[in-house]
């Protein structure tokens, strides 16, 4: 099955004047954590509630562990890491933790991941609705 995208236009914040056109992947829907712990559940032999509690647990402890400085490595999924974005100071001395305005998860996908989209096909959805209007 194709992956459908769209075209859209996006402008370069520095210079309003110029704009730019790409594609965007066309998302179908959202998926609810229980479909999917439903999925899973009939492809192995743990029931769609082990599911969720074993999600809980690795959200706890992903948040533990972010939270320490460590890198987060699920085998072939992925990994995880905190990054932080804030103001730059004129010297190092100068600088301090109120510079830090942002705290965000990188995820880098694992092997898996990347094998299960590699040579997908795409196929145009048409337009986005902004150069539609």
């Amino acid at each position: 099955m194709a992956l459908k995208y769209v075209i859209s236009k996006s402008i370069n914040p520095k210079d309003r004047e110029t704009q730019h056109y790409g594609a965007k992947i066309r998302q179908i829907d959202h998926l609810p954590l229980l479909e999917m712990a439903r999925v899973i559940s009939d492809q192995c032999s743990v029931t769609a509630s082990d599911v969720l509690g074993t999600y809980d647990n690795l959200l706890y402890a992903l948040k533990q562990y972010l939270l320490k400085g460590y890198m987060v490595r699920l085998a072939h999924f992925g990994s995880m890491r905190l990054s932080i974005q804030g103001k730059s100071a004129i010297s190092a001395e100068e600088w301090k933790a109120g510079n830090i305005r942002k705290l965000r998860v990188l995820f880098n996908p694992g092997e898996m991941l990347q094998v299960a989209y590699r040579g997908a096909e795409f196929k145009s959805a048409g337009k986005s609705a902004s150069l539609l209007a």
